[in-house]
């Protein structure tokens, strides 16, 4: 009998990865849901959760939105 395998340095660098993305947990199960059939990542195996944790890092971190809620003209940098 083969010993139990810990999956859980791969799930921290999921969870690393989700954040990045600025994935939330439900979108993580609605994504697992739709590409592997199973409810939760708990429930993928080895190499599926691999798969996952591939996928998520090949994708490029989204960029990021200044919050310009005052209403403040932002003027582009002037190209010299």
């Amino acid at each position: 009998m083969s010993e139990p395998v810990d999956l859980s340095e791969i799930f921290t660098q999921t969870d690393v990865e989700m954040k990045r993305l600025g994935w939330t947990s439900q979108k993580g199960r609605e994504f697992v849901s739709e590409t592997y059939g199973k409810r939760e990542r708990n429930l993928l195996t080895k190499d599926e959760l691999h798969d996952f944790l591939r996928y998520l890092q090949y994708l490029p971190t989204p960029e990021t939105k200044l919050d310009n809620s005052s209403g403040v003209k932002l003027n582009p940098p002037s190209q010299s």
